[in-house]
């Protein structure tokens, strides 16, 4: 059984493979919080005016590090043609980014990633707790909520987790070293502009993953460029948007900064 993250999927342009041209983007998943899987992936194209399209994960034939292959394009399809899709976007579940609480009512981190298997079922949650990577496997995770992921105890990451920060992170990088070797196009000339690790990193920033920390706080200053916001100023949008105009990679760092 093959493990993915599922930061591997996200930002990827869309080939259909039989048509030989790019049909959109991908831009965050579908959960099915009650099966605890991935549904859809909820796709940007030229049309997105018309409303939320979505691919079906089963109609995936690859993915690698510069693109997500499907057959053809109207594999893409309005989330109306989907029944349980309407359901599933009224939830709103984003488990990315979304707050970390036990069930005992303790913040126990936010949630940097999951990973799925090949059949799309959610087998870990990655936590950032306190600067480092946690992973919990699925079976500790109780509930999937709007911007919120319920753990069990506070003993849970203690007992459960699995460090994977620092000296293991490495480690954890090997195990999964498979991850990226499915696409047809893995062999093709990579766009210069993606061999700069920062570009590359900013290509990967999801601003929607940030909007759980609208109404927090600064607990200490956080400099970014020339600008620093004081410790006590309010997050907002507006910061948002400065901070990524200023200097993009920094908003990795807001889950250390904010409360």
């Amino acid at each position: 059984m093959m493990i993915r993250k599922s930061k591997d999927f996200l930002n990827l342009p869309i080939i259909s493979c039989s048509e030989g041209i790019t049909v959109g983007t991908t831009v965050k998943f579908l959960i099915n919080a009650t099966e605890k899987k991935v549904s859809s992936i909820i796709v940007s194209d030229d049309e997105y005016y018309k409303g939320v399209k979505l691919l079906p994960v089963n109609l995936i034939l690859g993915v690698g590090n510069d693109a997500l292959v499907i057959n053809k394009s109207s594999n893409i399809v309005p989330y109306t043609n989907i029944a349980t899709a309407e359901d599933l976007l009224k939830e709103q579940i984003d488990i990315i980014s979304s707050v970390v609480i036990n069930n005992h009512g303790k913040k126990e981190g936010i949630v940097d990633e999951f990973e799925i298997d090949d059949e799309y079922n959610i087998v870990n949650v990655i936590i950032n707790k306190n600067s480092n990577l946690v992973s919990i496997p699925i079976g500790k995770v109780k509930v999937f909520g709007k911007k919120l992921t319920i753990i069990e105890d506070e003993d849970i990451i203690e007992k459960n987790g699995i460090n994977i920060s620092d000296d293991n992170i490495d480690k954890e990088k090997e195990l999964h070293s498979d991850v990226n070797v499915v696409s047809p196009l893995d062999n093709l000339p990579t766009n210069p502009i993606n061999d700069t690790n920062d570009i590359d990193d900013i290509n990967k920033i999801n601003l929607y993953e940030y909007d759980v920390y609208y109404d927090s706080k600064f607990i200490s200053d956080f400099k970014v460029g020339n600008k620093t916001y004081e410790k006590g100023t309010n997050f907002n949008e507006e910061i948002l948007n400065e901070i990524y105009s200023i200097e993009p990679n920094k908003l990795k760092d807001l889950v250390n900064v904010l409360e």
